[in-house]
């Protein structure tokens, strides 16, 4: 299989799983979404014949073809519509047809006007709920990177006092501490963030819909909440065990949560969750890795 057939293959699955995605948020949908949502998959079902017929002119077998099954992403979103409804997966579902919009970009089997119907997918999405996109979209940045910092900051604080070796209940009260205050930090900083914005858009200083700037304390919370949840995972093999296999606990622990946040997070970007959850977990693993080393150097140090 040459490379333009990977490629064209890439297409059709793409728009067989955005369609089932659809379909599928459709059954579970009101009736005032179910019409758009049947509209949207009926349009990727329409792009996906014309692959089909661009792959047979090139002689491609595309026998099985037809179909996609329902990928992890749709189960997902599914799940998180009948938790937050329709409007609250609005944001990730932009996400996806903005991949869409660039996939098409330079594609020369592309027909006239695909990139057209693309974007047309795309305003239709945002109509869906256009105020409450903008809040949602604020309210799960904050959960997403709470969760991350919380993560990664405070496995980097447990590790860095673990390799100092002191005592136990020292490395636990470090743990708790740093929870604490990366969480009322946290929390803090995005209800000035999001409170600032509407108040820019408020005076007058940018042109833009109050509704769009996001609820600040919707914002706050989700960052509280979530680095909470992050920061505590690291602690909590402390909280049961001690010395190497606490350690080695906690180190566990945060990979599988690095991981999965990572893999999660590709939802919001489009990348595929392997590679997402890869680099999460690299980047979050270096920077433990990194200042266990900078704690055990200061505990010989001191000693």
């Amino acid at each position: 299989m040459n490379a333009d057939s990977r490629r064209l293959r890439r297409h059709l699955r793409a728009e067989l799983r955005s369609a089932a995605l659809y379909e599928a948020l459709a059954e579970h949908a009101d009736q005032e979404f179910r019409d758009v949502l049947l509209r949207l998959a009926h349009g990727e079902r329409r792009h996906a014949r014309h692959w089909i017929d661009v792959l047979k002119s090139h002689g491609a077998d595309t026998d099985g073809l037809e179909t996609e099954s329902v990928s992890w992403r749709a189960r997902t979103l599914v799940v998180l519509a009948r938790l937050l409804g329709t409007r609250g997966v609005v944001p990730l579902l932009e996400r996806g047809e903005a991949a869409e919009l660039t996939r098409y970009q330079d594609e020369p089997h592309a027909f006239e006007g695909l990139v057209d119907d693309e974007v047309g997918h795309a305003r239709m999405v945002s109509s869906l709920a256009p105020g409450w996109r903008a809040r949602t979209a604020s309210t799960l940045r904050a959960g997403v990177f709470g969760m991350s910092d919380g993560l990664v900051s405070n496995l980097s604080l447990v590790l860095g006092v673990s390799g100092a070796n002191p005592d136990h209940s020292v490395v636990l009260i470090a743990g708790l501490a740093g929870l604490l205050a990366g969480a009322l930090s946290m929390a803090v900083g995005e209800y000035v963030s999001v409170a600032s914005q509407r108040e820019l858009v408020l005076s007058g200083v940018e042109e833009a819909d109050d509704s769009t700037a996001g609820s600040p304390l919707g914002a706050a919370l989700a960052s509280l909440l979530t680095f909470t949840l992050g920061a505590l995972l690291p602690v909590l093999p402390y909280m049961v065990e001690r010395g190497a296999r606490a350690l080695i606990g906690a180190v566990l622990l945060s990979s599988v949560a690095l991981y999965s946040l990572g893999a999660g997070i590709s939802l919001l970007t489009g990348r595929p969750a392997w590679r997402s959850g890869l680099r999460q977990l690299g980047l979050g693993l270096g920077a433990a890795a990194a200042t266990y080393a900078i704690g055990t150097l200061l505990g010989v140090t001191l000693d």
